[in-house]
């Protein structure tokens, strides 16, 4: 495998907390060749649901989907690479479609009926995201590690409160805290203002439209202030299948119950997010 580069110790550590370690082995790396690979792993480890999806998700950052090495691990580092990797992970979509929250010293999420949980490795890794983002984000002295203890719980209300949350003591992950998170990896503030800037100017040429009804030339217009929502904290991944339901209540509760949408408007989402914005903390 020349084309791969070598884990280090401290790097195998971190695959291993991520849960694609067959703890039943003496080695992550059985191959000895400097990266984990999913056929290093028995099958009985590999075929828990989730986990070979999980797997790809971060090994295929660096080309080859079946084996992670240094790369992958150094691409999680960047803000937008970790929201689509915390995205697409099949933890956080039980969290969405469930509205199942990781809570505070707890190790899984268990099964309800016909739905699906979250075993312990897959909490541990769902965790760990969350918290290299939450690092970045908000606190760099806290270490991701998969635990959800006392800084996880001190870090994740320190968020919460900033985005102004109800549920903000830090003991719950829910598809809206960990929504949130992934939309602010998404795009920093500067970003989201620039759009929405970009939006305000149309809608000063063109008169404004109604949220429930936007005509199809303001398509462009009403994805941003969805997305804009969403990064706010106040539309979660869970509203997708009755989301112009979310999007009227979100306008009506938090922007004096507006629901015509001009650039007075986009004025006020844009000061919310000056208010919400993080300076975001490179790690390397």
């Amino acid at each position: 495998m020349s084309d791969f580069i070598s884990l280090n110790a401290k790097q195998l550590g971190v695959v291993q907390r991520l849960g694609f370690c067959d703890g039943s082995y003496e080695s992550c790396d059985c191959s000895d060749d400097g990266v984990v690979a999913m056929d290093d792993q028995s099958p009985e480890f590999t075929n828990v649901d989730g986990y070979q999806d999980a797997f790809v998700n971060l090994a295929v950052l660096g080309g080859e989907p079946k084996a992670i090495d240094a790369i992958d691990l150094s691409m999680i580092q960047d803000m937008k690479v970790l929201a689509e990797i915390i995205a697409s992970d099949p933890s956080y979509k039980v969290v969405a479609a469930r509205k199942a929250p990781l809570q505070y010293k707890h190790k899984e999420v268990k099964p309800m009926g016909l739905q699906p949980g979250i075993p312990p490795r897959h909490f541990r890794r769902l965790t760990y995201y969350a918290q290299l983002a939450l690092s970045k984000l908000v606190d760099p002295a806290l270490k991701p590690d998969g635990v959800y203890g006392d800084d996880t719980l001190r870090v994740v209300g320190i968020f919460q409160k900033k985005v102004g949350m109800s549920q903000n003591d830090g003991t719950m992950l829910g598809p809206r805290t960990i929504g949130t998170l992934i939309m602010k990896c998404r795009y920093s503030a500067s970003e989201m203002i620039s759009k929405l800037k970009d939006d305000a100017y149309l809608l000063k040429e063109s008169g404004p439209f109604i949220v429930d009804s936007a005509p199809k030339e303001y398509e462009s217009v009403y994805a941003n202030l969805v997305i804009a929502l969403k990064w706010l904290g106040y539309v979660d991944e869970s509203s997708d299948g009755k989301l112009k339901n979310a999007v009227r209540h979100a306008m009506y509760e938090h922007f004096d119950k507006t629901t015509k949408i001009g650039p007075k408007v986009i004025g006020w989402i844009i000061d919310r997010i000056k208010s919400q914005s993080f300076k975001t903390v490179k790690l390397s």
